[in-house]
């Protein structure tokens, strides 16, 4: 797993789609779009794995996921790992369509952009 420590990955990852047109009211938080972009692409995660990943506190993070879970995007499953209950996050199937259409708004814009003349 890549370590992301700066604000700059964050916003990377967030930018290859746009969280604010998801339909989500109030829209999503740059955070939440990070974690939903992570769990899309490495599937389910622990809150340990994510904050590992993810640059803000553990609790910051958890208050993000709660909000996910009440949108209907995300869904946590406790699981017992070495015998201890650990939950594990991941997107619920309205998840995923909400990150297929980013996907494709992003593509859409690469190409866009790509075909657009350069300025002078």
């Amino acid at each position: 797993m890549i370590p992301l420590n700066d604000r700059k990955m964050l916003h990377l990852i967030v930018l290859a789609g746009d969280c604010a047109a998801c339909g989500v009211t109030p829209p999503l938080q740059p955070t939440m779009c990070a974690v939903m972009r992570l769990l899309g692409l490495l599937g389910a995660m622990t809150l340990a794995e994510l904050a590992n990943v993810i640059p803000c506190s553990v609790e910051a993070l958890r208050q993000q996921l709660s909000r996910l879970m009440r949108c209907g995007l995300v869904a946590k499953k406790v699981e017992k790992r070495d015998g201890k209950p650990v939950g594990m996050y991941k997107l619920t199937p309205s998840g995923t369509i909400t990150l297929q259409g980013w996907m494709t708004d992003t593509e859409k814009f690469l190409k866009r952009i790509q075909t657009q003349p350069e300025r002078k």
